[in-house]
């Protein structure tokens, strides 16, 4: 945040994925504070219930808005690279309502779990459901945007290694060790890399917790066996929102340099 703020080379503001991961970054500050926070007061004053109620409802919006984020992102992605066009309009007419919207289905599906937190019953259903249908079918169109936009890439890279060839003269020809070729293979890693880590990052911290919380919803007798896992379940969905910054940032080269400039200045 302070990184897009401070903007110190002016290359941050003004496009839709930046916007997009500024808006993770505030999802991901609510959950650490005041999210847990206020949770983690609720020890020292166990008889305050407004202080879980508060925390509860905070992170359960946070990482709501941060899922719906990552989902955002994902296809923005996909369509400046797909559909370069419509960069433009993307960026100028509809962020803020994506932002919105993000925003607003957070907090309508968090609502529910802040007000009828004592029903343990519609608890167990509605999370069960909330998973099922906004969980699984987020990380499968994540996933496919991802994988779509490494094929899109790919292609693209090697229809300009076509058109490179088409330009030599007679009796040249690109070899594998051409400086070309070598730059395509590099930038093609490269993709192919960030999307590993963002896609498999999110399969991995969320998965888990949808095996257990389905586990829990169709099988109540077979939860014993897994109450040894729920912790480490917990942190995996904690850690999510703590590698966000690492994964979404710092893998952006003009983020890096963006970032290391600030630190220079605060520094020195």
């Amino acid at each position: 945040m302070l990184v897009i703020w401070k903007d110190p080379y002016k290359e941050l503001r003004g496009t839709a994925a930046n916007y997009f991961i500024l808006n993770l970054a505030v999802c991901d500050l609510l959950i650490g504070f005041p999210g847990e926070l206020l949770a983690g007061l609720f020890h020292w004053f166990p008889d305050n219930q407004t202080l879980i109620l508060a925390g509860l409802s905070i992170n359960n919006v946070g990482f709501l808005a941060s899922i719906f984020t990552i989902l955002g992102l994902a296809v923005e992605r996909l369509i400046v690279i797909a559909f370069p066009f419509t960069r433009v309009k993307l960026a100028t007419c509809n962020r803020y309502l994506c932002f919105v919207a993000i925003w607003s289905f957070a907090l309508i599906l968090a609502l529910p779990i802040s007000i009828k937190r004592r029903d343990f019953l519609f608890l167990k259903v509605y999370i069960t459901w909330l998973y099922d249908v906004i969980g699984i079918p987020i990380t499968l169109v994540v996933f496919s945007c991802y994988t779509t936009i490494y094929f899109v890439v790919k292609r693209q890279l090697h229809r300009s290694v076509e058109t490179s060839g088409e330009g030599l003269l007679d009796g040249q020809s690109l070899t594998e060790k051409s400086p070309l070729i070598q730059k395509i293979k590099t930038k093609e890693r490269n993709v192919a890399f960030t999307a590993f880590i963002l896609v498999w990052l999110f399969i991995a911290c969320w998965t888990p917790l949808i095996v257990v919380v389905n586990i829990d919803a169709w099988c109540s007798t077979c939860l014993c066996k897994f109450n040894s896992y729920w912790h480490y379940v917990n942190c995996l969905m904690f850690l999510h929102p703590l590698l966000n910054p690492i994964a979404y940032s710092l893998r952006t080269a003009r983020f890096r340099k963006a970032f290391k400039r600030v630190i220079r200045k605060s520094t020195f």
